[in-house]
């Protein structure tokens, strides 16, 4: 496994935060690696596809805790690395969105969902499971956000200037990138969004080097 998945894998087995920095990390992960959308017969659904298992399992448990969804659902809906929750469940879906007061057409998480410094911190860990990576520490240091357009990179960027962590943002292609490269700053991201092991890891990596 990669650096950066270990660090997901880290991510997705931290315990309970207060709940409302779990809907401020789901509002994250809905946000950047869900799809919420009207299918072909006029349903909402939610889907959630990630390469790493660890995005959608992580979205089904904050579900779970939230009370927004039972476990039998989201272990039926959970499958193959993607969260699906269609017509049959649409009241979780319902839920889901009026919690994290969900605002269609905006591609940011709602502000009022990241009022505080520790809903911030739930907020960037959702959006480093979604759509973060990082380079293997040996090679080098370099840890990016893949945004899908300008307004999530500025709300990422000003989100991360919280905590004195320096992001700049580049286009490529069609995306947004906002990334850090200053090991530093990698390593006090790391300590913010809970990945602490990971952090030691790549502590003991930055004496090595």
């Amino acid at each position: 496994m990669s650096f950066s998945g270990e660090v997901k894998e880290e991510l997705g087995k931290l315990a309970n935060d207060a709940r409302h920095c779990q809907i401020a990390e789901l509002a994250s992960i809905l946000l950047y690696a869900g799809a919420v959308r009207i299918d072909a017969s006029g349903s909402r659904i939610i889907e959630i596809q990630s390469d790493a298992p660890f995005v959608a399992a992580r979205c089904g448990m904050l579900l779970e805790r939230l009370q927004l969804a039972g476990k039998d659902a989201i272990q039926e809906a959970c499958s193959h690395n993607t969260l699906y929750l269609g017509k049959k469940d649409s009241d979780v879906i319902d839920k889901a969105l009026q919690t994290i007061k969900y605002r269609e057409g905006d591609s940011a998480v709602n502000p009022l969902v990241m009022k505080s410094l520790c809903c911030k911190r739930a907020c960037l860990r959702g959006a480093f499971l979604s759509i973060g990576s990082m380079s293997n520490p040996e090679k080098g240091y370099h840890l990016e956000f893949v945004c899908g357009d300008t307004q999530q990179a500025a709300q990422l960027v000003d989100t991360l200037m919280y905590y004195e962590i320096h992001a700049k943002v580049v286009t490529r292609k069609k995306y947004q990138v906002v990334y850090i490269k200053e090991s530093e700053e990698i390593v006090e991201l790391l300590n913010v969004i809970g990945a602490h092991i990971s952090l030691m890891n790549l502590e003991n990596l930055r004496i090595l080097k």
